[in-house]
């Protein structure tokens, strides 16, 4: 603990009788002021990838920012969004009998 830390502490302890933690404020994120564009992706085009939604943060909106950083907001504001189990071109019969061709090796 800092010194520092440990004046104010006895301080607050003296005057007010009790030493309380202050709760730090939620920093806002960069993201906040753009979070109706990033749903209304999500909602128009669910299996949009977050690689490609942090490429059109920059394209539309000169915003550069991690998928790290657009998947931690996602998950801090409970938006979740599952692919399928599947790629939707597994279903094509030239995929379909080239992955049979591979698993028959």
């Amino acid at each position: 603990m800092a010194a520092s830390t440990a004046v104010r502490l006895v301080r607050q302890a003296n005057e007010l009788g009790h030493v309380d933690v202050r709760k730090r404020a939620r920093r806002k994120s960069k993201l906040d002021p753009f979070a109706d564009d990033i749903i209304g992706w999500i909602t128009e085009q669910s299996d949009l990838t977050l690689a490609e939604m942090c490429a059109r943060l920059q394209a539309e909106h000169d915003l550069g920012v991690g998928s790290s950083t657009l998947d931690d907001w996602l998950r801090r504001r409970q938006i979740a969004y599952k692919k399928t189990a599947h790629a939707s071109e597994q279903e094509r019969g030239d995929v379909r009998a080239s992955r049979s061709r591979w698993r028959k090796r």
